[in-house]
């Protein structure tokens, strides 16, 4: 296995808006001025409506590009271009109010640092939630791009849409915003083979998960303190030597949104793989849970909370599960 995805609660979200993959190796772009572009209440017809895989949105394909798998997205072969989908999960907090402190990201200091001048914040919906846009340049080593920004307040998570362009672009700014704001939510997410899966346990479903991500919660409910557990794959980590895994579980497990410190580290065996599991509470007193396993190309991460004060205790149902883990 050479793709490995990395636990998408792990993201800082200032910036993941700020820095999103240009389709290449090289920083996202902001569109062609400071003034937002006219949005049409519907989208020209740019090209059929695809579904982006591991998403629940659907977009329009613009002349010359195509679906990204690896993105997830779209992409134009040779070039800089791209739309980027990524969903956030929120740990916790109202995706309403994230959507408020993205916006804050678009201008002064932050959005200079990165080279960054946006335009107008827009609220507005798209594919019937409510949503910002904003679109800008980016100025990046010697090179100037078209950029612009979506984010959708969905459930527990937030979705980010990021559209990239190259100077002389076959693409224009309002056609990149088009996109943005025409962008369809599908019953389901677009699923691949590339998942880790679990067996969910008494009370648990499926819900709609980030990236290569599976994520399981309690009565299939969403919100703040639902017992919810995920897992996925690393991206690019290169083998953890086998005296290095527990002081890197335990690195890794402090660095989730929760900031939970370490009550219990056990050393465990899971899908033939070895691991370690660990408990702890985080800084809003939820019960923290994750499951660190290895491979010879990486880990795989189980993670899971719950509050202790609204639910009685899950980690049963949680080491149910992550011993269940099936690798993809």
């Amino acid at each position: 296995m050479s793709s490995r995805r990395v636990l998408p609660t792990a993201v800082a979200l200032a910036g993941v808006v700020l820095l999103a993959g240009c389709g290449g190796a090289s920083p996202a772009s902001p569109p062609p001025s400071t003034t937002s572009s006219a949005v049409s209440a519907a989208p020209v017809a740019l090209g059929d409506f695809v579904a982006i895989p591991r998403t629940q949105l659907s977009l329009r394909v613009p002349e010359g590009m195509a679906v990204n798998e690896d993105l997830p997205g779209l992409g134009q072969p040779g070039t800089r271009n791209s739309v980027v989908v990524m969903d956030l999960p929120m740990g916790g907090r109202d995706p309403k109010v994230a959507l408020e402190d993205i916006a804050g990201g678009f201008s002064g200091s932050k959005a200079a640092d990165r080279g960054m001048e946006m335009g107008e914040v827009r609220h507005l919906t798209i594919a019937d939630r409510p949503a910002i846009l904003t679109s800008g340049v980016q100025r990046v080593s010697g090179s100037t791009y078209t950029k612009a920004i979506a984010a959708l307040a969905a459930d527990d998570s937030v979705v980010m849409v990021t559209g990239t362009l190259e100077e002389d672009s076959s693409v224009t700014a309002d056609e990149l915003l088009e996109v943005l704001s025409g962008a369809r939510w599908n019953g389901e997410a677009v699923v691949d083979d590339r998942r880790p899966d679990l067996t969910p346990a008494e009370g648990y479903q499926r819900r709609d998960a980030p990236g290569d991500s599976v994520l399981f919660t309690l009565g299939g409910e969403a919100g703040p303190g639902v017992p919810k557990l995920l897992a996925a794959q690393s991206l690019g980590q290169a083998p953890v030597a086998e005296d290095q895994r527990r002081s890197f579980a335990v690195a890794r497990f402090e660095a989730l949104p929760a900031k939970p410190s370490v009550g219990a580290a056990t050393e465990v065996a899971i899908a033939g793989l070895p691991g370690w599991e660990l408990t702890g509470e985080g800084d809003s007193g939820a019960v923290v849970y994750t499951a660190i396993v290895f491979d010879d190309d990486g880990y795989f991460v189980v993670a899971g909370d719950f509050d202790p004060a609204a639910h009685p205790d899950q980690l049963p149902a949680f080491r149910e599960m992550a011993r269940s883990l099936v690798r993809p």
